[in-house]
């Protein structure tokens, strides 16, 4: 066993599962890099936080600046199951286009600076509870497809964000893919923010059958208000 995640993924091989024990994990200010693909379970990763009944938890803390992970190689496919994340910046973020990274079955809660960011990612997010989530920055997952062409896609299902405050939930731009079965309830500014910024790739995606219930606008008076704000599914397109 090792004490500390980064050290296991230090050491870990290529197509590895590491399986990570209950209790607290502080990373510190350091980034993860994760430049090989693995497989990263914790506890609960077969018990949903959405109505499952949970075993105790494997917590994960840190302050990087950047994301406490950092995806770095379009090669890496990184799957990230059962955990709890009370980070005080963004829990991961993929700089590398046409990576695969999973969230599965993990709880996301408290205030942090910045949510997740992923550049044109295969991402699959299923079956995760944000909660109580509070970020000054951005939203809670942010994708963008940066340069065309477009390689990646998501698929956003059952996942319930409750109390969101600060920032919207999701935020995608050029980003093609499904968003379905998904609980919204209690989120500032908006559910999700569909955006095109007119790269020419022209992407699909397909929402459906998701429940936005008290989406709120949290900004009063006309300086920097935005009508849109409030809305369960807002869509923009750049203009310039």
């Amino acid at each position: 066993p090792f004490a500390t995640i980064n050290h296991a993924i230090s050491v870990a091989a290529a197509g590895d599962t590491i399986y990570v024990d209950a209790g607290t994990f502080d990373e510190g200010t350091t980034l993860i890099p994760i430049s090989k693909s693995l497989t990263f379970l914790g506890p609960n990763y077969l018990i949903s936080p959405n109505g499952g009944s949970r075993v105790a938890e494997a917590i994960i803390q840190g302050n990087a600046t950047l994301g406490l992970f950092g995806v770095n190689l379009a090669s890496v496919t990184f799957i990230v199951k059962g955990f709890t994340f009370q980070t005080l910046q963004a829990e991961m973020r993929n700089d590398a286009k046409g990576a695969t990274v999973t969230l599965e079955k993990n709880i996301f809660t408290g205030t942090r600076h910045d949510g997740m960011w992923f550049d044109d990612t295969y991402l699959t997010v299923q079956d995760n509870l944000f909660t109580d989530y509070a970020t000054d920055a951005s939203e809670t997952i942010a994708m963008a497809v940066t340069s065309a062409p477009r390689l990646g896609t998501i698929s956003i299902t059952n996942n319930t964000w409750q109390n969101i405050t600060g920032n919207g939930a999701l935020n995608l731009t050029d980003v093609g893919g499904t968003i379905s079965n998904n609980q919204f309830n209690g989120v500032e500014y908006y559910g999700m923010l569909i955006a095109t910024d007119g790269l020419p790739i022209a992407p699909n995606i397909t929402v459906s059958n998701n429940v936005f219930n008290n989406i709120t606008n949290p900004t009063v008076g006309p300086t920097g208000n935005e009508l849109t704000w409030g809305a369960g599914v807002r869509f923009y397109e750049a203009t310039s």
